[in-house]
C-alpha cells in the first residue's frame, strides 16, 4: 500500500500506475485517478447507502448503487452504466446525472428509451411497460408532457393527443381498436370532459358536453339511422346508446306492424322474455 494523496481517504495503486483503489466517505472507486487525485477517465464507483447528490440533494443512493463509465474532474461525465434499486440505465451523462440520450430498464420490466435531462426522462423518448402497453411522445422530469400517443396492449385501443402532469390533458383522440375513433376533443385528467363528440360502436355519434367521462349536455344524438335526439344539460342519466341488435330488431318488430303481423309474434315475444330470458339468465 502506497499512500500518495494524503487527502484521499484510503489510496492503493494496482498493477497499472492510473488504475487505483480509493476508499471516499460516501464510498469506493475502482479506476483512473488523475495526478491531482480527482476520479478522471473510466471507473467504478460503489456508494454507501444514503448518500445524497443532484441539486439541492433530491436524489439518494441506496445500498448496492453503481456506476461504471467516464470520469472528468471527480464527476460522472460522458458515457456510463449505472446499477440502482429501481434499474439499469445505460447511456449520456452531463455533470453526475443522466442527460443526453439513454435506456432504462427497470426492475418491474418496464423500459424507457429516449432523451434525459437532470436525472429525469425529459424530452422525447417511448415507454414499453410490462402488460404491452406503449407511450411514444415527450416527458417533462419524469412524467408525460406534451404531444404524444399511447397504444393498450390490453384493448387494442389508442390514444393520440396532449398529455399533462402524466395524464390525459387538452385536445385528443381516442380510437377502438379498429381504427375506428371513439371520441375526440377536450380531456382532463385522463377522461372527456368539456367539449367534445363521442362515436358509439354502433353508429350513433353524440357531441355536447362531457364532465369526468360522463355525457352532461347540452348536446345533440345523431343515430346512424338519421334521428336526431338533443340533450339538455343535466340529462346524463337518460342517455343511452342502443346496440345494433337492438336496432335492427326494432326495424324487424316495426316491418311486422306494417303487415298486421305484431300481435301473432306478440305471445311469443312475451313468453320469451317472461320465462325463457329469466332461465337463461340464471
Amino acid at each position: 500500500m502506497q499512500q500518495i494523496f494524503p487527502f484521499l481517504d484510503f489510496y492503493q495503486t494496482f498493477s497499472g500506475k492510473d488504475l487505483c483503489y480509493v476508499q471516499y466517505q460516501e464510498g469506493n472507486y475502482t479506476g483512473i485517478i488523475s495526478k491531482t487525485g480527482e476520479r478522471h477517465g473510466w471507473g467504478e464507483m460503489r456508494w454507501n447507502n444514503g448518500t445524497v447528490y443532484g441539486p439541492d440533494d433530491l436524489f439518494y443512493y441506496s445500498n448496492g448503487d453503481k456506476y461504471t463509465g467516464q470520469w472528468i474532474n471527480n464527476i460522472q461525465h460522458g458515457i456510463g452504466t449505472f446499477v440502482s434499486r429501481t434499474g439499469v440505465y445505460v447511456g449520456d451523462w452531463f455533470q453526475g446525472l443522466q442527460q443526453g440520450n439513454g435506456t432504462a430498464f427497470y426492475h418491474n420490466g418496464n423500459k424507457y428509451t429516449g432523451q434525459f435531462m437532470n436525472g429525469f426522462k425529459d424530452g422525447y423518448g417511448v415507454f414499453e411497460a410490462t402488460t404491452g402497453d406503449v407511450y411514444t411522445g415527450y416527458f417533462r422530469r419524469g412524467l408525460r408532457e406534451g404531444n404524444g400517443i399511447e397504444t393498450y396492449a390490453g384493448t387494442g385501443e389508442k390514444y393520440v393527443g396532449t398529455f399533462q402532469e402524466d395524464a390525459r390533458n387538452g385536445q385528443g383522440t381516442a380510437y377502438y381498436n379498429n381504427g375506428q375513433v371513439k371520441y375526440v376533443g377536450e380531456w382532463l385528467n385522463g377522461s372527456p370532459h368539456g367539449n367534445g363528440t363521442y362515436v358509439a360502436l354502433n353508429g350513433d355519434i353524440y357531441s355536447g358536453g362531457f364532465r369526468n367521462g360522463v355525457i352532461v349536455g347540452p348536446g345533440t344524438i345523431i343515430e346512424s339511422s338519421g334521428a336526431t335526439r338533443i340533450i339538455q344539460a343535466g340529462e346524463e342519466d337518460q342517455v343511452t346508446f342502443r346496440s345494433g341488435t337492438e336496432k335492427v330488431m326494432e326495424r324487424a318488430w316495426n316491418f311486422l306492424g306494417t303487415i298486421g303481423l305484431q300481435q301473432f309474434f306478440k305471445k311469443y315475444v312475451d313468453f320469451f322474455y317472461n320465462y325463457l330470458a329469466p332461465l337463461i339468465g340464471k
